[in-house]
């Protein structure tokens, strides 16, 4: 029996010694690991189950628990939340998501993309997204295509094959949505890495394009950067040195 009581019958192929528990238990346990892999014990042998349909959602902005104002405020529709297809390391999960009713979530972010955002989930969509990705699954892509060229294609096929294994459910669907998020993806990297999304134009020397990607070069000869000032008066043997 588990400690509250009940009868234990799952477990969690992703935590560290796979624990056996109950239904409630199995959900409070994983309010901030939601895409973890459960299993169901039947008395014969163990089957594959999915926190989804345990009861499970996955709330945005008070670190995985329920947000108070949906709590006490909210509508059937709010508490109950979307169902998305979360897509992670694992394969594809199907989750509801609460959005956060708090003032501060209404005012400073756009909703829902700001909430997904903030909960490491890179949505599929700008407008009403049911689809996102994990930001450990776009990183685990970005690097996957850069070092070992693996096009994205059979990434996402890979990432369909682990799902088919556990749920046994076809994913025909999805790829383009997910080509899409990975150019937006690597879009958003390029400018976060080349210090446009900081501003760097206002630190760098005004001879630069505004809004270059390009990576700097240091030993490239280029005027107020790494040239003396009166460089242009020296002779032309001298002006490169």
């Amino acid at each position: 029996m588990c400690e509250c009581g009940l009868k234990k019958i799952f477990r969690c192929t992703d935590c560290f010694g796979s624990p056996m528990l109950c239904a409630q238990c199995v959900i409070s346990t994983h309010i901030r690991q939601p895409l973890h892999r459960v299993e169901k014990w039947t008395d014969t042998h163990f089957s594959k189950a999915r926190l989804g349909d345990l009861g499970m959602k996955l709330h945005l902005g008070h670190e995985g628990k329920p947000c108070p104002t949906v709590l006490e405020q909210g509508t059937k529709e709010e508490k109950e939340g979307t169902k998305m297809t979360i897509v992670h390391l694992n394969g594809h999960h199907t989750l509801s998501v609460v959005e956060c009713k708090c003032r501060f979530a209404r005012e400073e972010q756009e909703k829902p993309v700001g909430q997904l955002m903030g909960g490491r989930l890179f949505p599929g969509s700008l407008l009403r997204p049911h689809t996102a990705y994990t930001f450990e699954l776009m990183e685990h892509w970005h690097l996957e295509t850069l070092q070992s060229k693996k096009p994205t294609w059979d990434y996402w096929q890979a990432l369909c094959q682990k799902t088919k294994l556990w749920a046994m459910i076809k994913m025909q669907k999805g790829y383009n949505e997910f080509l899409r998020s990975s150019r937006y993806w690597r879009v958003l990297k390029m400018l976060l890495r080349s210090g446009q999304s900081h501003g760097i134009d206002d630190l760098l020397p005004k001879n630069r394009w505004p809004g270059n990607t390009a990576v700097i070069c240091p030993a490239c000869p280029e005027p107020e950067f790494n040239l003396k000032e009166g460089w242009e008066k020296l002779a032309e043997e001298d002006k490169l040195r």
